[in-house]
């Protein structure tokens, strides 16, 4: 009858049994009982007796018929509720069931005896009889569905679980009965334990956690070896199991060193916590405080603040995951107490658990990721400053994304080119500059979208980030970029092949911008000049010469910015006609070359525009001024510098404190003294050393009286310019000056400079 049943049968894989529902609890075994069910097989549509798995303790076969009757009734109660099955007094041996069923209508007969047959011949059943169905016993010939054959994994098979009537997969294409399978592991088979042992090797959680679970059944010669890595794997739950296992072995030294590890490094509480039991039932007093982690799950809101502040209070970094956990705790005070632990332990691991965690809010998120960039782990301070980047407020986005290109971390890449769509422009532009930094080629189209955002300084700083960018790509990289359907991103390769171009002697490079010169496309053209106006080349500075007259000011502009370097006899004459150029960007740009190139010759020229209405403009003049003046020109500049030194711009100011102080006349130091009380304190310096390098007894008032003035490090200048000037008129104000200050560093430099004198 077995033979001609399981002649009958389909081989179904039951994989973990987790799958059709089983749960694990305590020392419940796994039992089976077969349903009818409609399953596909190919293309066809076919009932067959499908094993269901169920967790229930039944110590003797008989029990089994039973708990298998009760599992059907549960299923099926209008065709089960009144089914009765008697084992009898000896059923281990006999394997007799008699069933009651009066109560089954004719049409549910074949169902209940293919159920009930294939049902409890897991149990040991030999023979069946329904003596309401047939006046014989039931045999495998009666059944009207095949049953499908239960089979599970050798892992899964480890006691406590005990199937009966299932075969077990040992891999490799080898399936034994389950009875076989105990009969061996009784016998502690070493090569059934080989057969199993190999899941280990696996990323199956379930399979591991199982078979750590039963792990003392298999014949393995030092279990230890086995389950200590185990104790850093991947999952929680197989750490968890590992932990659990080697508790049995706590007095090894190996477990100890493994459980101190866990402790300190592992980031999950739990882990941590299971660690630190076995630890202290080993009698290691070491970690103790670790104990305290189970309270932060008291329903106590007093007992978990009180085990916050006594981990926090240990000051043991490796606790400070187990705050992450009561981050989101209901009460506020405990909340602020773990916040304030992680961000005063500044464990990195457990800092980036909370970062990412749910239960923390948007505003503790902030201070973590400020924690972060305190840390001494590189990943840590990059995932802090990243997380600013994109979620602080002004001023901490800012200043992330310049300690993200500070450390030239690429691992920001991500968060800065998130920072260039930022509302705040100073985010933006040093989002910007930090890709730079990094030379992030995947920033290069959105620095392109910021550069035509119109926002103040929004396309300077995308196009100078783009262009430092490009310029450290292959020039393969750049030349195809400048080819793109973008034009922006053509615009910043043609700009950033200057640095290529080898001071001209690369002549592709200066090919492919002359050709570019005659683009219909403005802002092309501009780009191609731009780049040509950088490579010192005598003869791309006569090639752009010849568009000094262009219609295009930007295109002037790089005609200007060229003659800065040119060595050409005409560079002074041209950069002095361009100062009466229509642009004021022309303008500025002559100005600077004319600095650059030290010629006399366009002074006259520079001298029309010293008050010219934009800043900038008047500030390359008189720079220009101050650094081509020759003694000659004092008397005639004289009252010019004096007019600029009372001029709003502090760098004008600065210019022409430069140019005046190079003129020996009484005038001069008047002109200079008004500038000691000046609000800008670099141009008080600044003024202060002029003065003193004069060594004119006329400047030494205007110096004292620095001396009373709100900075300390305006009056260390003043003391310094006194010494400098090396006056005898300057001993009555230090006396006076030593008298009365308070500070003791400025009182011992005024000693030392009286001294001097």
């Amino acid at each position: 009858m077995e033979t001609q049943r399981c002649q009958r049968r389909l081989t179904y894989l039951v994989s973990l049994l987790l799958t059709l529902g089983l749960p694990i609890t305590g020392s419940a075994a796994p039992l089976l009982y077969y349903s009818i069910d409609e399953i596909q097989l190919g293309s066809v549509t076919t009932k067959v007796a499908v094993p269901r798995p169920f967790d229930g303790i039944a110590s003797s076969p008989a029990e089994r018929v039973q708990a298998v009757l009760g599992q059907l009734r549960a299923l099926r109660p209008q065709i089960y509720g009144n089914v009765t099955a008697d084992t009898g007094d000896n059923f281990d041996v006999s394997g007799v069931v008699v069933v009651k069923a009066e109560s089954v209508s004719e049409d549910n007969r074949p169902m209940v005896s293919a159920e009930l047959f294939h049902s409890f011949a897991l149990c040991g059943m030999r023979e069946l009889r329904i003596p309401s169905f047939s006046s014989t016993p039931i045999t495998s010939g009666d059944i009207a569905y095949p049953a499908l054959q239960a089979v599970v994994y050798g892992w899964d098979a480890l006691p406590p679980r005990q199937y009966a009537g299932v075969l077990v997969d040992m891999g490799s294409g080898q399936a034994i009965s389950s009875a076989e399978f105990y009969d061996r592991l009784k016998k502690r088979d070493k090569s059934l334990s080989d057969s199993i042992i190999r899941a280990l090797q696996t990323n199956n959680t379930v399979a591991k956690t199982r078979l750590i679970g039963g792990i003392r059944e298999l014949e393995i010669t030092d279990p230890v070896s086995l389950l200590l890595p185990l104790t850093e794997d991947v999952s929680p739950e197989v750490k968890l199991a590992a932990i659990a296992a080697l508790d049995s072995n706590r007095a090894d030294p190996r477990v100890g060193a493994a459980m101190e590890k866990v402790v300190e490094t592992d980031p999950i509480a739990a882990v941590k916590s299971a660690a630190v039991k076995v630890l202290i039932a080993a009698g290691n007093r070491k970690y103790e405080v670790f104990a305290v982690i189970d309270k932060l799950k008291d329903p106590n809101d007093a007992v978990v603040l009180d085990a916050v502040q006594k981990l926090v209070s240990s000051n043991n970094s490796a606790v400070a995951p187990a705050l992450v956990d009561v981050l989101g705790h209901g009460s506020v005070d405990v909340r602020d107490a773990a916040l304030k632990g992680l961000v005063a332990l500044k464990n990195a691991a457990a800092l980036e658990l909370a970062l990412g965690s749910n239960a923390a809010s948007p505003e503790m998120k902030i201070s973590v990721a400020k924690a972060m960039t305190g840390v001494e782990d590189r990943k840590a301070i990059v995932l802090g400053l990243s997380h600013l980047v994109t979620n602080g407020n002004p001023a901490d986005a800012t200043a992330a994304a310049e300690a993200i290109g500070k450390l030239k971390a690429s691992e920001g890449q991500t968060a800065l080119i998130s920072g260039l769509t930022n509302s705040n422009g100073g985010v933006r532009q040093a989002s910007a500059a930090a890709l730079a930094e990094i030379g992030a080629l995947d920033a290069i189209e959105p620095l392109s979208v910021m550069a035509g955002n119109r926002q103040p300084g929004d396309e300077e700083s995308a196009t100078g980030a783009a262009v430092r960018i490009l310029r450290v790509q292959p020039l393969s990289t750049v030349i195809d970029r400048s080819k793109s359907n973008n034009a922006s991103v053509r615009r910043f390769s043609l700009m950033a092949l200057s640095g290529f171009a080898e001071g001209g002697r690369n002549r592709t490079v200066v090919g492919v911008l002359q050709e570019r010169l005659s683009d219909t496309e403005p802002t092309i053209r501009q780009a191609a000049a731009y780049a040509l106006a950088r490579i010192e080349d005598e003869s791309v500075a006569n090639l752009l010469l010849s568009l000094k007259t262009d219609s295009d000011p930007k295109i002037r502009e790089q005609v200007a910015v060229s003659l800065g370097w040119s060595k050409s006899p005409a560079a002074g004459d041209v950069l002095a006609e361009m100062l009466g150029d229509s642009s004021s960007d022309v303008k500025l740009a002559a100005a600077k070359s004319i600095t650059q190139q030290k010629v006399h010759k366009p002074l006259d020229a520079l001298l029309q525009y010293v008050s010219y209405g934009k800043p900038e403009v008047r500030r390359a003049v008189l720079e220009a001024i101050a650094t081509i003046a020759q003694p000659t020109d004092n008397e005639r500049l004289l009252d010019i510098y004096l007019t600029a030194l009372y001029d709003q711009d502090s760098d004008v100011k600065s210019h022409a404190i430069d140019g005046i102080s190079k003129i020996r006349d009484p005038r001069t130091v008047t002109g200079l003294s008004g500038l000691v009380i000046d609000p800008d304190d670099a141009i008080q310096k600044k003024v202060l050393l002029k003065l003193g390098a004069m060594k004119d007894p006329a400047a030494t008032e205007a110096i004292a009286r620095a001396l009373f003035d709100d900075s300390k490090e305006v009056k260390l200048t003043a003391l310094e310019a006194l010494a400098l000037s090396g006056q005898e008129n300057a001993m009555k104000p230090l006396q006076e000056f030593i008298k009365n200050e308070t500070d003791t560093e400025l009182r011992a430099k005024a000693n030392s400079v009286y001294d001097q004198l």
